[in-house]
């Protein structure tokens, strides 16, 4: 059930992306902030208002209300990578520093995630996956700074996706998805005041954006953070990272041939190594299952019942 439920969350990241590029290029960059978080911390306001469920957490650690807060600063670090590197040098570098962050959450246990042993067989595995990603670059325009921060952003997205699951075990999904957009939100209203941005200006700029684009990043965003916030506590997170690419990758294809643009056959190319690779580790992961299973299921070995040796006679 997770699986494809993953995939279908890299489905709405390309929607998220799609809706807050146009409002960023209609309104810039920090109003699109803005409206984006407002939008988002409303949506789940609203829908807290509706549920009655809550959930006695106790204490919080701070460090797990600290996701929106990052995820301003992965906002921020991919619009700078993006005007560099280009769109796909960088999804390429984030998805590698995804992955890379993924095998060491899972490897060793970070943030009390479930632990997941890194088996060398899957490294052939995983070089498939890396390969693929590679074959869908486009162009590489070396420009070594921005290449680490693009990588860096990979790996903070990882960092908010597991923030933001450990902390819906503790308070709820729900919860968890509103502190994200406080956090983020109270983020961006610290940078406008902190840079002196002329907020009442360029409210107006709104007037003239459909509502589609004002609205579906927010509300998209919601259900992004609501699905991860489900599925990362229950399968390995370097699965979710590459389930989500491919979705992405789909979607854009879907895109693509709906609008009537060029195939490119290197995406297509890609995407299927990556699949092969995904679908080998897979494939370990089930083999190496039934092999626990096995183990637990046989039935421990009885010890064998020895006849009476008999007595020495005295007669």
């Amino acid at each position: 059930m997770y699986i494809p439920f993953a995939s279908f969350m890299g489905v709405l990241i390309t929607l998220l992306i799609m809706f807050n590029s146009v409002l960023s290029v209609q309104a810039g960059q920090v109003l699109s902030l803005l409206v984006f978080h407002l939008v988002g911390f409303s949506t789940i306001s609203l829908i807290l208002l509706f549920t009655s469920k809550s959930r006695h957490s106790g204490q919080i650690p701070l460090y797990l209300c600290s996701a929106g807060i990052i995820g301003v600063l992965v906002v921020f670090l991919n619009n700078i990578c993006f005007a560099i590197l280009g769109a796909s040098v960088t999804l390429s570098l984030v998805i590698m520093g995804q992955t890379m962050g993924s095998i060491l959450i899972d490897s060793f246990g970070f943030l009390n995630m479930n632990r997941h042993r890194f088996e060398k067989r899957k490294l052939f595995g995983y070089l498939l996956m890396l390969s693929g990603i590679l074959v869908m670059v486009d162009t590489w325009k070396f420009h070594s700074l921005y290449v680490v921060l693009a990588f860096v952003t990979g790996i903070l997205v990882i960092l908010t996706m597991v923030l933001n699951s450990q902390l819906g075990i503790r308070i709820g999904v729900l919860k968890a998805t509103r502190m994200n957009y406080l956090t983020g939100l109270t983020t961006v209203i610290f940078l406008i005041l902190f840079t002196g941005f002329e907020l009442k200006g360029s409210l107006g700029i709104l007037a003239g954006i459909h509502p589609v684009y004002i609205f579906g990043g927010g509300i998209t965003g919601v259900c992004i953070v609501i699905g991860f916030n489900m599925i990362v506590p229950k399968i390995p997170t370097v699965y979710t990272t590459i389930l989500v690419f491919l979705g992405q990758i789909g979607t854009g294809l879907i895109i693509d041939g709906v609008s009537g643009q060029t195939l490119m056959f290197k995406t297509i190319a890609g995407a299927g190594i990556v699949l092969l690779g995904l679908g080998f580790n897979i494939r370990v992961d089930l083999h190496g299952q039934k092999q626990i299973d096995s183990s637990i299921q046989k039935p421990a070995r009885e010890p064998e019942k020895r006849s009476p040796e008999p007595r020495p006679s005295f007669k």
